[in-house]
């Protein structure tokens, strides 16, 4: 959650105005008073953790100190141990019921942990007691957005603008809800305003150029990227965003060529290149905003990503990212799906991106050569060739059988031919099989297009009411359940981790993919580490696993990513616990 840094500034104003003159008549409570200005200039001249230091004296010698709990909740915030300024918070509210800032301010450490409906209650609590307070309604209008609750938010952005009408980050939360709401040129307002009132505001610049790619309007996309690029040379989005920009003037000026380039045969990088650009890594997240699942998916329209509807299917939410970039796409809802051939049609709010033309799965030939794109094992960009080896099924429910080696991780990514047309959608491949994968065809997702509907949440989809796909059936003789972690996680040098994996089935198994989730001392996920074991473990044994850091390899050039973490020291100092997920393994007969 992006603030504007004037927020915390006011905060900490605010706290010198009311609180710097308190002197509870006692010596103990007067030398409190002493370190707790000690601490606010501290925070003015933004030496963080001395002030903390400071305010922790003040409390010391005044445990009843409000404004010390308080202050120093704002500063741990600020530092973004944000569970721990919560604990603050709640200390200052115990001891002062009515004390309407730090309401606000907890509810605005809730929401940087993504508890949002509680920070609502807080946001209300604030502007119970104070209603004029335009910050509170801007921060629960945040929150309400977050929740999906668009119309709702807008309501308490318009109040906030009539309370103080001079704060840009209030238009630019505006803006984005009415995205959300496909009100794109009342977004572009809005952003105009934001703009107006902060001319160095970057986020604002790309959001408005984001819509301008939406509207049609590449040229001005272009035109923002490079002003935020001018305001600061080191912002990625914005050059992500330019790219894409540009993607579209290309397109937009050379629709016929493009249809001559997808008419004939392309060599396997043409494809490659075409395909990853458009493939996306789907990552789902459960009811504690924990990694659920991952899969695949692919743009077909503005906006709009195809994949399995078993990648989906249990999450609360979940986002999608392109390979080998780091923006994130917040998946809004689901506009379509089709039970019986396991497919969904997921809307987020993306624009610019190119999508994949669809071929026609009815001309496929058996022996035909075919690509295969996705992150099998949340392993970014991967890309295989084979040929179909079969056409299963008839009628409504046939599917393809290929060579093109795929696992778990891929489901949802496009098969394409040698046109780069999408002609089939992986789904599922069969471990004890010779390279037996399997796609669905690419016709019933074109019927499925046609059928788009309004947005419904992923809540909505709920359990599914068949046991199973019509394509499909499970292996129960394989139990993720037989692996797990036991012992503590051991940390060493910089980032990296070991940990010990153990196997209590029969069988012994190899090629184990996970997931390492690592919580704070409050339970919240704090980050996460996808990785795969290439070695073996015995039946009934356990295997160390050690996790080496990118932070910890004095050159990174010329190495394999997959076989390092990404996981930073920041991690490693707030992590209190850690779990594994077992996401796929191979048993070895």
């Amino acid at each position: 959650m992006k603030y504007s840094e004037k927020l915390w500034l006011s905060f900490v104003i605010l706290g010198i105005f009311l609180f710097s003159g308190i002197n509870c008549g006692m010596n103990s409570a007067v030398q409190g008073t002493v370190y707790f200005n000690h601490g606010l200039v501290k925070v003015n001249t933004h030496q963080y953790e001395e002030a903390v230091v400071a305010f922790n004296k003040a409390i010391q010698l005044n445990p009843d100190y409000a404004a010390a709990y308080h202050n120093r909740g704002v500063v741990k915030s600020m530092l973004g141990e944000h569970a721990s300024a919560i604990s603050d918070f709640d200390n200052a509210i115990r001891i002062k019921p009515d004390f309407a800032v730090v309401y606000n301010k907890r509810g605005y450490a809730k929401s940087a942990l993504g508890q949002y409906a509680s920070a609502i209650i807080d946001f209300d609590k604030t502007i119970q007691l104070k209603p004029n307070d335009a910050v509170a309604y801007n921060n629960r209008g945040y929150a309400k957005s977050e929740l999906g609750h668009y119309a709702s938010a807008i309501a308490d952005y318009d109040v906030a603008i009539q309370l103080k009408s001079d704060e840009a980050f209030t238009y630019n939360n505006r803006g984005l809800a009415k995205v959300k709401l496909g009100q794109l040129d009342a977004a572009i307002i809005d952003f105009n305003a934001a703009i107006r009132i902060k001319p160095d505001y970057i986020q604002a610049y790309c959001h408005r150029a984001t819509v301008n790619i939406a509207l049609k309007e590449p040229e001005n996309a272009i035109s923002d990227f490079d002003k935020a690029i001018q305001l600061d040379s080191d912002y990625t989005e914005a050059y992500t965003g330019r790219r894409l920009a540009k993607i579209s003037v290309s397109e937009h000026n050379s629709i016929v060529a493009k249809s001559d380039v997808y008419s004939s045969p392309q060599t396997p990088q043409q494809v490659a290149k075409k395909a990853l650009g458009s493939t996306v890594l789907l990552v789902m997240k459960d009811t504690n905003g924990e990694t659920h699942g991952l899969g695949s998916g692919f743009f077909v329209s503005s906006g709009q990503i195809a994949t399995n509807l078993h990648v989906v299917r249990g999450a609360l939410k979940g986002y999608a990212k392109l390979v080998s970039q780091n923006i994130k796409y917040n998946i809004d809802g689901v506009a379509a799906i089709d039970e019986d051939r396991d497919l969904v049609i997921l809307q987020v709010t993306a624009f610019g991106i190119p999508s994949l033309p669809l071929g026609n799965s009815d001309a496929i030939e058996i022996g035909e050569s075919v690509y295969a794109a996705g992150n099998p094992k949340g392993l970014e960009g991967t890309f295989s060739d084979g040929i179909i080896s079969s056409i299963r099924g008839d009628g409504a429910y046939k599917i393809l059988q290929m060579t093109a080696p795929i696992s778990q991780g891929s489901s949802g990514g496009p098969v394409l031919n040698k046109k780069g047309e999408v002609i089939g959608i992986s789904v599922l491949t069969i471990r004890d099989g010779q390279n037996l994968n399997f796609a669905i065809p690419i016709n019933y997702l074109k019927f499925l297009l046609a059928k788009v509907q309004r947005t419904k949440s992923l809540q909505e989809l709920g359990a599914s009411k068949k046991n199973q796909s019509k394509f499909f059936h499970s292996d129960d003789s394989k139990n993720s359940g037989d692996l797990s972690s036991r012992g503590k996680l051991t940390w060493s040098e910089t980032a990296s981790y070991t940990f010990s994996l153990r196997n209590s089935g029969r069988n012994l198994v190899e090629n184990v993919s996970c997931i390492v989730i690592f919580y704070d001392m409050d339970g919240n996920q704090i980050d996460s580490d996808v990785l795969e074991f290439a070695g073996q473990i015995a039946a009934l044994e356990s295997k160390m696993i050690v996790r080496r850091s990118i932070f910890d390899i004095p050159y990174c050039v010329g190495i394999n990513m997959k076989d390092y973490s990404i996981i930073g020291p920041r991690t490693k100092r707030l992590s209190n616990s850690y779990e594994v997920r077992v996401i796929d393994f191979e048993i070895v007969k």
